[in-house]
Formats: C-alpha cells, sequence, structure tokens
C-alpha cells in the first residue's frame, strides 16, 4: 500500500489513459509480476512509468486494430448474410490452433493477438530469442498447411 499512495501519480500523469484506474491497476500488477527483475534503482518511479507506458503502447495497438476493422465496416449496410461460412472458418482456424503445440500455439497468440514483439515474448516466456522465432515460423507454417494445405 504504501508503494501504491507513493507511486501512483507517476502513472496518472501518463498521457491518454482514459481508464487511469485501470492502468494503474494493471501497471501493479504488472510490477508484481516483473519484480525480480527490477534493477535495484533508488527510485522505482521510471520503472513503474515504463511499465505504464508499454501498457498504454499495447492498448492503442488493440485499439488501432479494432478501429481498422471498425472502419471497413463504416458506412456498409448490408442484408443478413448466411454466417455458416465465416463460422465453419472459424472452426477451422480454432482447429488448426488447437493441432499446434503449446508452446508454438502461446508464441503465436502473443505475437498475432496480444501484438507482443519476439524480444517482448522471449521475456515473458524466459527462452532464448531464437526459440520465439523458431517457434513462430513453425507454427504460422503449420497453421497454413492445416488450413491451406499450402506448403513452402
Amino acid at each position: 500500500m504504501i508503494v501504491t499512495r507513493r507511486h501512483s501519480g507517476a502513472s496518472f500523469r501518463v498521457p491518454l489513459a482514459t481508464d487511469v484506474d485501470d492502468l494503474l491497476h494493471a501497471t501493479f500488477l504488472a510490477a508484481v509480476a516483473s519484480a525480480a527483475r527490477y534493477d535495484g534503482r533508488a527510485s522505482c518511479r521510471p520503472w513503474l512509468v515504463g511499465i505504464a507506458a508499454q501498457l498504454l503502447r499495447r492498448r492503442r495497438q488493440t485499439f488501432g486494430r479494432l478501429l481498422a476493422m471498425l472502419s471497413v465496416l463504416k458506412g456498409t449496410t448490408q442484408a443478413f448474410r448466411d454466417p455458416r461460412p465465416e463460422l465453419e472458418a472459424r472452426t477451422d482456424v480454432a482447429r488448426a490452433l488447437a493441432g499446434l503445440s503449446a508452446a508454438k500455439r502461446m508464441t503465436l497468440l502473443m505475437a498475432e493477438v496480444e501484438g507482443m514483439s519476439c524480444s517482448e515474448i522471449a521475456t515473458a516466456l524466459e527462452v532464448p530469442i531464437g526459440t520465439v522465432w523458431t517457434r513462430l515460423h513453425a507454427a504460422r507454417r503449420e497453421l497454413r498447411q492445416t488450413l491451406y494445405g499450402a506448403d513452402e
């Protein structure tokens, strides 16, 4: 609690934080999760602001992707469409993802869904970055093979 009261102001000053309470909460959860990697500086404020900045960056990327998807729909009015082809495609993707090993699936989802870089994934999974690249390449290749029958 002392740390929260003392350092919460740092996270409040990060620009574009619309949900400040959520950002503050997520920042301290991330700080607890990565406390072992703290370098021991006298002030942890730069470290906390860095965590908050990374969380905001990820949120902006996610909202950017959502905005891009929604802008495609802007101005389109369509009559009722049969949802079965889309549902079948989603089922195929779910089956293809389920066919991947847990390590490959996790790496792929962290990169493609969460928008994390390979170095961030390597840090999060505590594996060498080369392992992340290998898993990501293999996962994408296996998905293409399963979904399209394409083999490179």
